[in-house]
């Protein structure tokens, strides 16, 4: 009798309540400072450790609470990551990557979509509780509260603020495995056209990198075509449908690059929506042609900022001016997407060639079954459907945009040299093989 447990009683009743009433008031005050002005100078001094540590750790739970929020609005990890980066350095970044690891730990893994985790996986680390920015102890805690405080303040009045969004599968503990929307993209297929799109990154030589790109956008042709036609044929493998992932387009040179993604979207069939403001632009298409932009843009935008590079040391200080490189990327991004959607429209030529003379595709299905029952037109025709009523789900008000003027000629027709430089091979045929 007469002991009590360490930090309970009157004492930690009453810091407990002046941490409550003082992360109020600074919420009330954050909320109101426009965007992105610093928090920092609401935050004064305070030389009490406990209660310090309770104003920290009641942030915390409402930096968390914001990305549980977040979720409801539509935004995914790396969606949170990449808002949070377009208005603030790499300690919010890290802030808010730290509390959408913890908010999804309160959910069992099964129940959060397995692309969620990837996202996660990629996040930035070395945020709080780990190496680095608290690992050391502060020469002066009260400061260093101060600075802590103000990036988690920060980190919770963007996140709250973000606008509501189209929602894209699953929220994080609804997931079931019977709801994956198609089977996985083989592992070996993503392996090989990984290997080419590295070894178009990887040559200096113009010619190469766009003959190993246009090899792997028809190694992703086939695929879609043999997907699609398989399901055409197999009642246990339909009802697999299209759905929509996120891809940053982000500053700068933004038009271009969206201009690119658009190109390559057309030549996987897929749709794209550009939400410029927020960085990102919406894919929405069949698992496989998905995975092939994701890819392919990836590798493209390197391609074509290494062209740029290039051509800007050899031409002159011109070359290096802005409206030079954005016309130089979209006069990239014109003429690869036409290179990309003719081996596309090649790979669908072949197909039906192969239909006709009843030959066996790549699914190890013959094509005299599969003609039969759907011309390869007609399936692929209706997926395009699919595509374009998924796109009308997720966007019902979406606008079409129009096409950005080049505003440097010289810079755009080098653009298109760049990638009009290609020797796709005897008579334009590629193998699709790697190396």
């Amino acid at each position: 009798m007469g002991h009590r447990e360490q930090g309970s009683g009157p004492r930690s009743g009453a810091v407990a309540e002046q941490a409550r009433t003082t992360v109020e008031a600074l919420l009330r005050r954050a909320r109101r400072v426009p965007a992105p002005l610093p928090v920092r100078a609401l935050l004064v001094r305070e030389e009490d450790p406990a209660l310090r540590a309770a104003v920290a750790g009641l942030l915390d739970a409402t930096l968390t609470a914001a990305v549980g929020q977040a979720w409801v609005r539509g935004w995914q990890p790396a969606d949170l990551e990449r808002a949070t980066r377009r208005e603030h350095g790499d300690e919010v970044v890290l802030a808010v990557a730290d509390a959408v690891r913890t908010q999804l730990r309160t959910y069992a893994r099964s129940t959060v979509d397995p692309r969620w985790w990837q996202q996660v996986e990629e996040l930035p680390a070395g945020g709080r509780g780990r190496p680095g920015r608290r690992s050391r102890p502060a020469a002066d805690p009260a400061a260093a509260w101060i600075s802590s405080c103000a990036v988690t303040l920060e980190a919770a009045v963007l996140v709250e603020r973000l606008p509501v969004i189209p929602v894209i599968g699953p929220l994080p503990g609804q997931h079931r495995h019977a709801d994956s929307e198609a089977a996985p993209v083989d592992d070996k297929l993503l392996t090989r056209v990984r290997r080419l799109l590295a070894q178009a990154e990887g040559t200096p030589y113009e010619a190469e990198a766009e003959t190993f790109t246009a090899a792997a956008q028809s190694l992703m042709a086939r695929y879609r075509i043999d997907r699609a036609m398989l399901e055409s044929t197999d009642p246990e493998r339909a009802g697999h449908h299209p759905d929509a992932v996120r891809l940053s387009v982000d500053r700068p040179y933004e038009a271009p690059k969206m201009q690119l993604l658009h190109q390559i979207c057309l030549a996987n069939r897929c749709r794209t929506v550009w939400s410029q403001t927020a960085g990102f632009a919406t894919v929405i298409g069949f698992e496989g042609d998905r995975r092939a932009v994701e890819l392919l843009y990836t590798s493209l935008l390197v391609q074509a900022t290494t062209a740029m590079r290039r051509e800007g040391e050899s031409t002159g200080q011109a070359a290096r001016s802005r409206g030079f490189r954005s016309s130089f990327l979209l006069g990239f991004a014109t003429c690869v997407g036409q290179r990309l959607q003719d081996a596309s429209r090649e790979e669908e030529t072949r197909a039906s060639v192969r239909l006709e003379e009843g030959s066996t595709n790549g699914a190890g299905i013959p094509a005299a079954h599969l003609a039969r029952t759907d011309a390869l037109a007609v399936v692929l025709g209706r997926r395009d459907e699919e595509v374009t009523a998924r796109t009308r789900e997720l966007f019902p008000r979406v606008q079409t945009g129009r096409a950005r003027q080049v505003s440097d000629y010289a810079g755009f027709m080098q653009g298109r040299a760049a990638a009009d430089r290609a020797d796709l091979g005897a008579g334009g045929r590629l193998t699709g093989r790697a190396s």
